[in-house]
């Protein structure tokens, strides 16, 4: 997650006073810590399916877990609509009044956006009920099927640059084999074969981390857009710069998260959990540390 904060800290920045070197700062290898952040949502979609399969496969099995499918999918979806909703609510209101700057025009259009079509978050359907993108929607998984026909017959090795077919090779394969090395790292730990690393990762001090992680993830990026677009001048870019401003804007979410967690989150789980019968549980056995990070992550 703090890698996530991390690239969105850069990507977010309008603009800065030294463009060129920026520019080549950022081509070059002593970037790759910042330029690589995108991957770092492909680690959290792969410890987030990881640790749901892993815990639903404990609870249900075989024919028990298809007659109590629609039960596991309320519960993902009552989970996470409490905070969803904060942020929803709290973007659509204060977070116009929380400044004005000569960029907050990019503000108070994704407020003015938010106060339109609230409702597609909270449903999931923001990526196909919003008029303007349904229709480009279909176009695009038409383009796509397109392509992917086109890719797989046409030899592009014999009639392109070679370093472009490398370059291709690269986009298409590296989200997919970092997501089987972050698995392997999984299976490694889970099996004893960790070492420090397992040691390492299964730190208490993470679970607060790994608790708050999804109210981090929906609260950092309205803080950074206002914060940014609140600056009446520019900023030079220099690599200190940009790890300063994501411990700040890291720490600020982490405060924030911590409070909506323990005020919204935590009583509304709870709450959950007693509606939907799960809020009595058997003593259970001794854990390894390893499946009580998990559940500790999950929860």
């Amino acid at each position: 997650m703090a890698w996530i904060v991390l690239g969105h800290t850069l990507s977010s920045e309008n603009i800065f006073s030294n463009e060129i070197e920026a520019f080549e700062w950022l081509l070059s290898w002593k970037s790759l810590w910042l330029t690589a952040s995108p991957i770092s949502v492909d680690t959290f979609f792969t410890l987030s399916g990881f640790l749901v399969v892993y815990t639903t496969l404990g609870k249900f099995t075989g024919i028990k877990l298809l007659k109590n499918i629609h039960l596991f999918w309320l519960n993902r979806l009552l989970r996470l609509f409490p905070l969803l909703a904060t942020v929803a609510l709290v973007g659509a209101s204060f977070l116009n009044r929380f400044g004005d700057g000569p960029d907050w025009g990019i503000v108070a259009y994704l407020v003015e956006k938010c106060r339109t079509s609230w409702w597609t978050t909270l449903t999931h359907t923001q990526n196909y009920m919003t008029p303007l993108l349904t229709w480009l929607v279909v176009c695009y998984w038409v383009l796509a099927f397109s392509l992917s026909t086109f890719i797989l017959y046409a030899d592009y090795a014999t009639r392109v640059d070679p370093d472009q077919t490398v370059a291709n090779l690269y986009n298409s394969f590296i989200r997919p084999l970092w997501a089987l090395f972050i698995g392997s790292m999984i299976y490694m730990c889970v099996y004893g074969y960790g070492g420090p690393i397992n040691w390492f990762l299964s730190l208490s001090v993470w679970k607060m981390h790994s608790r708050l992680s999804y109210g981090i993830y929906l609260i950092h990026s309205g803080l950074i857009f206002a914060i940014n677009n609140n600056a009446v001048t520019t900023i030079r870019f220099s690599p200190s710069t940009i790890l300063f401003k994501f411990l700040g804007y890291y720490t600020l979410s982490f405060i924030v998260a911590f409070f909506a967690v323990l005020i919204i989150d935590a009583p509304f789980s709870t709450l959950f959990k007693l509606l939907l019968g799960g809020g009595a549980k058997k003593p259970q056995k001794q854990e390894t540390d390893v499946e009580s990070t998990t559940k500790e992550a999950v929860e």
